[in-house]
């Protein structure tokens, strides 16, 4: 019997404990993606992404200094890729940029520009449109003005688990220390070299060292003025070269007179 009992052991020992279900992990690992990923088009952050990509299905938190941090860029890549369904941007900050958004890539034709005014509109429209199947991918931005509830959060994840598109709520950092349903959390923040992402939440191991991805590679509607700044010893840091501003233009513009909203934008962008 005691014979019966130790094989029975070393078998067990010999079960590799993590495939036993996708949700399990050991604390050393990065967890194991389960269901569907996009592909996020940088290979060090892919690396440090559960299922190597942007997990569909589920919600996802960018924090953010402030509203223009390249979140818009950091995902094109993976809006590039969703080839069916609307990408519906939901409480923009600012007006968006039609050819800001052209030069990331994106079928215009089937980008959703939907502002909001109060913020129980806000949540019942994100809750409708992924529940409901409603778009291949949906972009939230959290006012910072308003302060969405634990409850509010954990309705929005539930929503999103009965869809299937990509759904990124944009938050200011001052909300990195609200708990959140969120399995995947990110911190963006402005680097010298470029943008520096911080994984706080992920399904796995803590993040060892934070990501950092080029300005190039993330605005390549602005390669022609990565190439005229200089890098000599002298040079400013780019940080200091290419401000916030620069970076809130190319995604969305708060300067845009009444006729231009009238003009090629509105025919674009569903307001």
């Amino acid at each position: 019997m005691s014979c019966t009992n130790s094989l029975q052991s070393a078998n067990h020992a010999a079960v590799n404990l993590e495939s036993l279900h996708p949700s399990l992990w050991r604390a050393s690992q990065l967890g194991r993606g389960f269901g569907n990923y996009v592909d996020c088009g940088h290979a060090a952050l892919a690396a440090e992404l559960p299922g190597g990509g942007w997990p569909l299905s589920n919600l996802m938190e960018l924090l953010v200094e402030q509203a223009g941090s390249a979140e818009l860029q950091l995902l094109s890549h993976a809006l590039a890729q969703l080839r069916e369904g609307q990408i519906v941007l939901l409480n923009t900050p600012y007006q968006p940029q039609i050819l800001a958004l052209s030069a990331l890539r994106l079928d215009l034709s089937r980008v959703l520009w939907l502002p909001c005014h109060q913020p129980r509109d806000v949540l019942w429209a994100a809750e409708q449109i992924v529940k409901n199947q409603a778009c291949s991918a949906l972009l939230l931005w959290q006012s910072g003005r308003h302060h969405f509830t634990h409850d509010a959060l954990r309705r929005l994840h539930l929503a999103a688990q009965n869809g299937r598109s990509l759904f990124c709520l944009i938050r200011p950092w001052e909300n990195q220390h609200q708990p959140s349903p969120a399995p995947l959390r990110l911190k963006l923040a402005l680097h010298h070299n470029g943008l520096q992402i911080d994984i706080f939440k992920r399904r796995g191991a803590q993040q060892a060292q934070a990501v950092v991805l080029a300005f190039k590679d993330l605005l390549p509607q602005f390669s022609a003025s990565f190439n005229s700044l200089s890098v000599s010893p002298s040079s400013q840091p780019l940080s200091n070269q290419l401000d916030h501003a620069s970076l809130e233009t190319a995604f969305m513009d708060r300067h845009l007179s009444t006729a231009a909203r009238a003009g090629g934008i509105s025919s674009a962008l569903v307001g």
